[in-house]
């Protein structure tokens, strides 16, 4: 018990370590001038070295840094876009099997979140499980508070109103989804009656889904 706590909290602590440096990087970046630079002209590490006044050395380090944290939004984006190119594909075999529309979009979700969840399931079985929310979590995350609200923004911006396209009993499944998440994490302590019944909730939509 006290080495899964031990190790819960030196994970916690890597990933503020993790998310510290990403931001100072960024901001150094920032208080140097470079994005300015490297939007008038193309500069190598040297010249930029000077321009900025910086080690060169340490300046290498830098945009190592800023690259692999670019590299993470390029990743992003492919996965995207891999998703949208196989939406067709997807959405031709959910035709011929008659199921309805909205599995398209179920299962175009679940391969954009494939890499998180094979990662959270990895490190689950592992006995990482501070490591697993960490994953599952940011990914939901991550669409609640970059998709909703750039879709409110277009929508807004072109006049559209934003439609849910949830049905009652849809809806009945997300707040039910809702509390019994509220349950499980706030205690502070899971079991495994309660990621049953994540789970029986998870098969209950696809379920509704397929057969509306």
């Amino acid at each position: 018990m006290n080495m899964n706590a031990d190790q819960s909290e030196r994970e916690r602590l890597v990933a503020m370590i993790d998310g510290f440096w990403a931001m100072q990087a960024i901001g150094t970046a920032t208080a140097l001038g470079i994005p300015d630079l490297l939007a008038r002209e193309p500069h190598d590490d040297t010249s930029l070295a000077k321009a900025v006044r910086c080690n060169a050395a340490a300046l290498q380090r830098l945009m190592r840094a800023l690259a692999s944290l670019g590299l993470l939004v390029v990743a992003l984006i492919a996965v995207v876009g891999l998703a949208k190119i196989l939406s067709t594909v997807v959405e031709q075999g959910v035709n011929r099997m008659g199921a309805p529309a909205a599995v398209v979009g179920i299962i175009i979700a679940m391969l954009v979140l494939l890499p998180e969840g094979a990662a959270a399931l990895r490190n689950a079985r592992a006995n990482r499980l501070q490591t697993s929310l960490n994953l599952a979590l940011g990914s939901a995350l991550a669409s609640i508070g970059l998709t909703i609200p750039t879709v409110a923004v277009v929508s807004i911006l072109m006049g559209q109103p934003v439609l849910s396209g949830l049905q009652p009993k849809e809806i009945m499944l997300l707040a039910l989804t809702l509390i019994v998440g509220v349950i499980t994490l706030g205690t502070g302590r899971t079991t495994l009656l309660q990621g049953v019944v994540h789970l029986a909730i998870f098969a209950a939509f696809l379920f509704f889904a397929v057969v509306p």
